[in-house]
């Protein structure tokens, strides 16, 4: 008997700023909202809810709708975070701005465990060899960030004679 894949996706909201390397920081029913300077960066914070998603589950990937308004600001990485501890991150993203909202999916291969406590943390920042800096402040526009979940195991289901 062939193995099933469940799979499932769970989407949070809740972003916080995580350190004080700068900017402004609003939250609206729509999106958190983090506005920073020519010269600014700073990580988010997002908690992931996980209702459902036990033991046997594993994180497949990170999910991200964004907006970036503004002349050259860019989310560059994002780590998946178990409680406290980062396991996994993305490194070199060169997500700027683009009309409109986006969605950034990345998949994370191989799957991951996980305990308590997920989390994605976000870095907003400007290309470090942009020259010359931007004039005026630059919006980073986050609406919800996902994590996908899969389960491999039990019975397939039967199938018709």
């Amino acid at each position: 008997m062939a193995a099933n894949r469940d799979e499932r996706w769970t989407f949070g909201h809740a972003l916080n700023v995580e350190s004080s390397s700068g900017g402004t920081f609003s939250r609206s029913t729509l999106y958190s909202k983090l506005t920073l300077l020519e010269t600014q960066h700073n990580w988010l914070l997002a908690s992931v809810p996980t209702p459902n998603v036990t033991e046997g589950w594993k994180i497949a990937g990170v999910m991200l709708r964004y907006s970036i308004r503004g002349r050259a600001g860019l989310i560059d990485k994002i780590g998946l975070r178990d409680g406290d501890q980062t396991i996994h991150s993305f490194e070199n993203l060169n997500n700027g701005p683009i009309a409109g909202w986006q969605t950034l999916s990345l998949p994370l291969t191989p799957t991951r465990t996980f305990r308590y406590g997920l989390g994605v943390a976000i870095h907003a920042s400007y290309p470090d060899n942009f020259d010359p800096m931007p004039l005026g402040p630059t919006e980073f526009l986050i609406a919800s960030v996902g994590l996908a979940f899969v389960k491999e195991g039990g019975i397939a289901p039967p199938t018709p004679n």
